[in-house]
């Protein structure tokens, strides 16, 4: 499949279903989240993200399979698989380039670009 804006950030669910994050670079463009099936079919899962700024991405708990994106630049939001409203799980980051979470799924780890650090949020923090 080819999409012609980017970057985009890719990610399977536990039942192997591939979410793709697009991540316009263009300010002003909403972002969106699909899924993609083996066939190439695109279906949207998540539009209207709001971009905010460069850089963000998505990582799927590896356990409870909520996605969690990033939104304005430096919040990271949270919505099951199921669908449904997302919810506000971190904000004031700064701007950061990616996050993935450890296999277990008890930390998520952030790439702050304009911090120059790696920020780990524990599940016993921020209970999810």
């Amino acid at each position: 499949m080819v999409f012609e804006d980017g970057p985009l950030y890719v990610e399977f669910s536990s039942d192997h279903t591939l979410f793709v994050y697009e991540n316009w670079g263009v300010e002003a463009h909403p972002r969106r989240i699909v899924t993609l099936s083996a066939d190439g079919v695109v279906t949207p899962f998540l539009t209207g993200i709001e971009s905010g700024g460069s850089g963000g991405g998505m990582a799927i708990h590896p356990k409870t399979d909520e996605i969690f994106f990033a939104q304005n630049g430096t919040e990271i939001w949270r919505i099951p698989k199921s669908g449904g409203t997302p919810q506000l799980f971190v904000s004031n980051l700064g701007h950061f380039q990616s996050m993935t979470f450890n296999e277990s799924g008890t930390c998520l780890y952030v790439s702050c670009g304009t911090r120059s650090q790696v920020i780990e949020i524990s599940a016993k923090r921020n209970a999810w």
